[in-house]
């Protein structure tokens, strides 16, 4: 679809639009997969000027909260093997990517790399490998539904275990596969309107980053994209 997706919303105040919650898709409109309706949590908008041959999907993608840098793993000592997970939905139903915070005891050691295991939006098992930054944040790129384990690989001391602490940052994870950002025209949080930040290709890599908009657990996040 060539239309921008921006001007369709932005045109649907003025044009006729039809809104479709939990029912059969029109009869001229098709999803990939073998279930013809609207996926859950999602809205249809249709226009009904044909000769903007558009259709917009806006999903809500739940109250995310604000990232924290210990939620997963807190402050521990680093190591070769297992970390222990303090928990394993640290925002709730919400897939979050992850971020590692390594501080250092005096010179740096040799970081090695942190393995996350877990799932995505859809419960499938998914991992990723975060290279930690001298007394920085890593950040991950792929949305974590849960968290299984967390695992330091290649560590090596120097003058003292250097301390790692694990948890999630801005990005929120989408229930469906973007191909690419350009699938995506805005995203809502609250009453804040911002272009969004999308990656695709995979439902791990699917996600939107609203956090300009200052995430509270309260604030609902929508996101709107081209069908």
């Amino acid at each position: 679809m060539k239309n921008p997706i921006l001007k369709l919303i932005i045109a649907s105040i003025l044009l006729a639009t039809t809104s479709f919650a939990g029912a059969p898709l029109p009869p001229d409109v098709k999803f990939q997969g073998s279930r013809n309706e609207i996926p859950r949590n999602t809205t249809l908008i249709v226009n009904e000027d044909a000769s903007i041959p558009s259709v917009v999907r806006k999903i809500y993608l739940g109250t995310p909260a604000v990232a924290s840098t210990n939620a997963i793993v807190s402050s521990a000592s680093m190591r070769v093997g297992t970390y222990t997970v303090a928990d394993t939905t640290p925002d709730g139903t919400i897939p979050r990517n992850i971020t590692v915070t390594h501080t250092a005891v005096s010179t740096a050691d040799t970081l090695g790399t942190i393995v996350v295991a877990g799932t995505d939006a859809d419960g499938t098992a998914i991992t990723e490998t975060l290279t930690p930054v001298n007394g920085s944040v890593a950040t991950g790129a792929k949305a974590f539904k849960t968290v299984t384990s967390v695992t330091g690989v290649g560590w090596v001391v120097n003058s003292g275990a250097d301390s790692v602490v694990v948890g999630f940052g801005g990005l929120v994870g989408l229930p469906v596969v973007l191909p690419d950002a350009t699938n995506t025209a805005l995203t809502t949080l609250g009453t804040t309107v911002a272009a969004s930040a999308t990656t695709g290709g995979s439902l791990a890599t699917s996600t939107v980053d609203a956090s300009a908009g200052t995430y509270n657990g309260s604030k609902k996040l929508y996101i709107y994209i081209d069908r």
